[in-house]
This record gives structure tokens, sequence and C-alpha cells, in this order.
């Protein structure tokens, strides 16, 4: 949990090549920094300014942990989930209104 708080975080402040640092191969490949900041101020756009992160709910799913991350916005609330891979590195990762 702690290090998807650290990915999230990093989205958070602008630092997308460190958030895409633990990334495994394929999410390397689909999603690059630019993508990754206009994904983020597509969110910002839909409930505003960011302003915090709940407590992380981490879970199993088959051979993945999913952790989810409750964010908090100016005008609305969303989920944060990062997928980790059997090898610890980051499989999915969706930021929902």
């Amino acid at each position: 949990a702690d290090r998807a708080i650290t990915i999230l975080a990093s989205i958070a402040e602008g630092r997308w090549e460190e958030a895409r640092r633990d990334f495994n191969g394929q999410m390397s490949q689909r999603l690059d920094a630019k993508q990754l900041a206009d994904g983020w101020a597509r969110m910002a756009g839909l409930v505003g300014a960011y302003e915090g992160m709940g407590e992380a709910f981490a879970h199993r799913v088959a051979d993945h942990t999913v952790v989810e991350i409750p964010l908090r916005f100016e005008a609305g609330e969303a989920t944060g989930r990062v997928i980790f891979d059997e090898d610890g590195k980051v499989a999915g990762l969706w930021l929902r209104p």
C-alpha cells in the first residue's frame, strides 16, 4: 500500500517519470509521462484541485495485489487504483471519479 501511496503522491505533485519508475514493461509502453499528465489534468477538470488522500486498502486478486486509495478533490472524490503484478511491478493504474 505504501508504494501505491508514493506513486499517487508523485502523480499529484507532477513528478510523472518518478511515478512511472516501477511500471512493468507493458505499462511503460502503454502510459508515457505525457499521457499520465494529461489524465491527471482531465481528472482535475472533472473534480477540481487535488486536496489529499485517504487510507489505502490493499487486497489480492489472483496473482495481483490491488491497492485502492480514496482521493479528495475540491469538487468531489475519486479513487486511485494501483495494481502490482507478482514481481512487484505496476501492472495497472486507474483514476476514477
